[in-house]
């Protein structure tokens, strides 16, 4: 589902933002709160020589035989300008390699990289991410939610983004364990069924009172069963997490050793690269 009302996008912007805050969801509980993201480890590269260069990037650099390459090319599709392009190479290398640089990129058909897209455009593609997500997981409270879209637009938008502040963290999670979104998802159902229950023994009789109670006791029951399947689902995704980064350390107090043992002939082999490495010409 698209919304693209321009009164719609600006009542997103500035809800979203902050500018105006109005709760309209009132719960018992806490909402279920999200996963917070896995700690990025950045791997080391195995070439044990990777580290700060004060050379110009890659993109920056090119051999003698890219040169050619291009002007032979030249050569074929425009010989006037290859002729003037040799020409430069001997009385100024800097224009040279700036107009090598210019035909190579015109050559390998390079276009300019595409603008960024706006903030607010991201920001309206969630929330219509959401509502597509929403509607399939809760496809009568999204009925409710198109119904308040007709009604009260302004409402309709607090609405969703206060029922992303409840549903989202379940609709991240699914994307890198749908398990652990069933279990969430699954919490989340039990906790509104418990405050259902609560309500309605606040003003049922004395025997539809027992009943009730009896019926909140299985869902509590149930949520704590779901609650500790979540945390089995976690500690065992952080188990994994840990074998992998147990073998991880032993792969490299292995090399560590080698390293050692094999100082001389790497440090040999380093500066046979280096001498036979082809010959750059500097783009600047």
């Amino acid at each position: 589902m698209t919304f693209n009302h321009s009164a719609l996008r600006w009542m997103f912007f500035v809800l979203a933002t902050g500018l105006i805050c109005r709760p309209v969801i009132a719960k018992n509980g806490e909402p279920q709160k999200g996963q917070n993201k896995a700690e990025t480890i950045r791997e080391e590269s195995d070439d044990i020589w990777g580290g700060v260069s004060f050379e110009p990037a890659k993109d920056q650099q090119l051999t003698e035989k890219q040169i050619q390459q291009v002007l032979n090319t030249l050569k074929k599709t425009n010989p006037q300008k290859a002729a003037q392009l040799e020409k430069l190479k001997n009385t100024d290398a800097e224009k040279f390699i700036a107009a090598i640089r210019e035909e190579m990129q015109k050559q390998s058909g390079k276009s300019e990289k595409p603008t960024p897209e706006k903030w607010e455009d991201k920001l309206h593609k969630k929330h219509e991410n959401f509502l597509v997500w929403f509607k399939k997981q809760y496809p009568e409270d999204h009925k409710e939610l198109i119904e308040l879209q007709q009604a009260n637009p302004e409402k309709f938008v607090q609405q969703v983004i206060d029922l992303m502040k409840i549903y989202g963290p379940i609709q991240r999670t699914a994307r890198s364990s749908p398990k652990l979104a069933k279990a969430m998802k699954k919490n989340l159902d039990l906790q509104k069924r418990r405050d259902a229950l609560l309500l309605q023994i606040r003003v049922a009789s004395e025997d539809q009172r027992k009943e009730l109670v009896k019926e909140l006791n299985v869902v509590i029951s149930q949520r704590f069963d779901t609650i500790v399947l979540e945390k089995k689902i976690q500690n065992d995704a952080l188990r994994a997490r840990l074998n992998g980064l147990q073998k991880k350390l032993d792969a490299r107090a292995r090399e560590l050793e080698t390293l050692k043992k094999n100082k001389d002939q790497s440090v040999q082999n380093r500066i046979d690269e280096l001498i036979e490495q082809p010959e750059k010409v500097n783009w600047n």
